[in-house]
Formats: structure tokens, sequence, C-alpha cells
């Protein structure tokens, strides 16, 4: 309980499937939790897999920061990257009036930044101000793996096959950050049928592909494109082009899988950020989500011509 600006007892507790989240009460009165983790960390074993769900459990925490940003160089047009960055980086954000009705409207931010750039704790994303202004919706925003922690293609590294879900973990951390929030944003005053998710360039793209993969289907009910689109996706060849994972390899002396997993995240974020005398980074090598893998079909706009999503009001 915190006193709000009436000086009368607010409700900022929250009791989630993986702990109880304290808020903070923002100066304009809106009720804030930030960085919740979705998901488990995505390290060790698990970097570069699936994100897995969360595990259970009762703690109290301080949720009053903003988590790391994905892993990506200091970008001076990308305020979120001037945060702490690392590959534990799976957390969202929430902003409501107040907890006490469950059956506000929730809003689902997908951030944008070239694929590459970006995260949550842009002051651009800060979700208080929609709710300052529309008490009758909660607003989440979601983190999620960029650049070659979010979109690589090792398909032809030696042992790399096992990792096919790789060109396209952005997408399965924000489907992970869905099923999160319809587990739990009722505890925030959110109504769990009722989810739009939006987006912005990168974050635009993004939320086209949730319209045509079948995991996401039944995690939120209306869709607003912002910029990107279906077209930000790549075929195999423009993949090749790109040649981020052997560029990658060339730098760290990697042969295969097990040394690229062998890196420490330093050496990885070293690798990635680091500029040569060119000025020239792996973080500027442009990387989308992957098509035709099993999971982003091979022509999204047939998909959709097809039906994808043909029930979801869409806003472009």
């Amino acid at each position: 309980m915190e006193k709000g600006n009436n000086m009368k007892e607010v409700n900022t507790s929250a009791k989630c499937f993986n702990g109880i989240y304290e808020g903070v009460i923002e100066e304009n009165g809106v009720i804030s939790f930030k960085g919740i983790p979705y998901a488990k960390p995505p390290v060790g074993k698990l970097r570069w897999r699936a994100p897995e769900p969360v595990e259970p459990g009762n703690e109290v925490f301080r949720a009053d920061s903003f988590g790391k940003s994905s892993i990506q160089y200091e970008c001076f047009s990308e305020p979120a990257s001037s945060n702490e960055t690392g590959e534990d980086c799976l957390t969202l954000n929430v902003w409501t009036g107040s907890l006490e009705d469950g059956g506000k409207p929730v809003m689902f931010y997908i951030h944008g930044g070239g694929f590459s750039w970006g995260g949550t704790a842009d002051p651009l994303y800060d979700g208080q101000y929609i709710v300052e202004n529309h008490k009758d919706i909660v607003v989440v925003t979601c983190n999620y793996r960029v650049g070659l922690m979010g979109f690589a293609d090792f398909s032809r590294v030696p042992g790399g096959k096992e990792y096919s879900d790789s060109t396209h973990l952005a997408v399965l951390d924000i489907i992970q950050g869905l099923k999160w929030v319809k587990q739990n944003i009722k505890v925030f005053g959110g109504n769990p049928d009722n989810i739009t998710v939006f987006g912005e360039s990168a974050g635009g793209a993004l939320t086209s592909i949730l319209l045509v993969v079948k995991e996401a289907e039944g995690l939120f009910h209306k869709a607003v494109i912002q910029s990107g689109t279906l077209n930000l996706t790549y075929i195999q060849e423009d993949s090749d082009r790109a040649g981020l994972v052997q560029a990658l390899m060339e730098k760290t002396g990697a042969e295969n899988m097990q040394d690229l997993l062998d890196l420490s995240e330093k050496e990885i974020a070293d690798a990635y950020t680091g500029f040569n005398d060119e000025g020239f980074s792996l973080n500027d090598i442009c990387v989308m989500p992957l098509r035709d893998r099993g999971f982003i079909p091979e022509n999204p706009y047939e998909a959709l011509r097809n039906g994808a999503s043909k029930d979801i009001p869409v806003i472009i």
C-alpha cells in the first residue's frame, strides 16, 4: 500500500504467478510496475533458445526500475540503448490507474529499433502518459531480444541446426510476454480477453507477424500496425547476403555452435558491438525475422489472404 495524491491508501501490490510485485505511484497518480520477468533469463543453456515460462513463486519484488535492454551498442536515436544491456532482458512493464477493476482493455506495445536496437526503457514508450489520459486502459510494454540475440541464423554452423528458433526468437519472446499477460493482467485491473497489440517500425512488423503465426492465436484480440509491415522479413537469400553469423564467427574465431555458446556474455557483446577502424560494428548488419522455417509462412501476405487472423480487427 502507498498513499496516493489524495493521501488515501492505494493498493500497489500485484500478486502474479511468479511473485508479488510492489508498484510505484507516479506523480500523475498512475501506478507503474517495471522490470517484471515474463520468461526465464535466456542465458547459459538457454542462450539462443526459445523463451521458457517463469517458475511460480511468492517472493516480493520492488518493481520500480526497467530491466536490461537487449545487447546493442549505444545509439543516439535509441535512448533505451543507453540503459544497461545484457542477455537477461526478458522483462515487461505495466501501467494502470488502479488494481481494483479487472475489466480494463489492455494495450500491449512492441517497440521499434530496426530489429537491432531499442527497448522499453526509452522515455518515448512510457505508458504512464496514456493511462493518465485514459484511466480505463492498462498499458504493457515488452522487451525482446534484438539483433544477434534475436534473429541469428545458425543453420549452416556445425551443430547449429538444433537452434532453428534462433531466426525468430524476438517473435517467440513477444508471444511468451503475451502469455504472461493473459495469465496475470487481471491483478493489474486488465481484461485478459481484451488485449490490443500495437507497435511501430520493427514493432509494427512484429505486430504484423503475430497475425500470421499459429503460436500467437488467441493471445490478442486487436492489432494496430504503425509503419512496419510484413515486408520487413527476410527470405534465406537475404539472410545469407547479410552474413551476420559468418562475420561473428570470423571475429571470434568460433568454428562451431559450441564455440559460440562457450563465449561469455562480455565476449559476445564486445564482438557484436565493438567498432573497427572504419567505424563499423556487427551490430550495424541488418537483421530481420526469417520466413519459411515452419514458423513465419513463406508468403505471409498469402496467409492473410487465406484467412489468418480474419477475426482480428486491424488498424494500419
